[in-house]
C-alpha cells in the first residue's frame, strides 16, 4: 500500500493505517466474513479515538478501512491505494488462497484451478484501471504459470 501511495503521490500516513486496521474486525474475529469491512470500521473508530488521532485523518483512514474490498467503490486516491494492496496481496500470496480453496470453500484439488482463476479474474477485475495497466504483465504471467491459462 505504501509502494502505491508513493506511486500515485497519495497521502502516505492515511494509507498505512488504512492498510494496518483494514482486516481488523477478521483479526478480533469480530462478524462475519462478508461483514468485515463495516466492522473493521467500527472497529478501527474506536482504536483511532482512544488515540485522539486527528479527527480529520480519522474519516479518510475510516473510509480507507470501509471500502478495502474493491477499488471500484473508492472515493479517494487514498482508499484506491488501499483496495488494490489488499488485492494485489492475494497474488502475492498463493498457499492462502489454497488454502481459502480447500478450507473454507472445501473446493476439490480437481476444481482448485478454476476456483483460482475465477478468485483471480475477479480480483484482477476489481483493480483501479491504473493498477490493472502497471500490473498486466505479472497477472498474465501468474496466469500462465500457475492456472496454465
Amino acid at each position: 500500500s505504501i509502494k502505491l501511495a508513493q506511486t500515485y503521490n497519495a497521502d502516505v500516513e492515511i494509507v498505512s493505517l488504512g492498510a494496518l486496521l483494514h482486516d481488523i474486525a477478521l483479526i478480533n474475529k469480530v462478524g462475519d466474513r462478508k461483514d468485515h469491512h463495516i466492522n473493521g470500521e467500527i472497529i478501527a473508530r474506536e482504536v483511532l479515538s482512544n488515540l485522539n488521532y486527528d479527527e480529520s485523518k480519522k474519516e479518510r483512514v475510516l473510509k480507507c478501512v470501509y471500502n478495502h474490498r474493491s477499488s471500484k467503490n473508492s472515493e479517494s486516491i487514498e482508499e484506491t491505494c488501499v483496495a488494490d494492496a489488499d488485492i494485489l496481496a492475494h497474488f502475492d500470496n498463493l498457499p492462502m488462497l489454497f488454502n481459502s480453496a480447500f478450507v473454507r470453500n472445501n473446493v476439490s484439488l480437481n476444481e482448485v484451478r478454476d476456483w483460482m482463476r475465477e478468485a483471480f479474474e475477479k480480483d484482477y477485475n476489481d483493480l483501479s484501471e491504473k493498477t490493472k495497466e502497471n500490473f498486466k504483465a505479472r497477472y498474465q504471467q501468474i496466469s500462465e504459470i500457475v492456472l496454465g491459462k
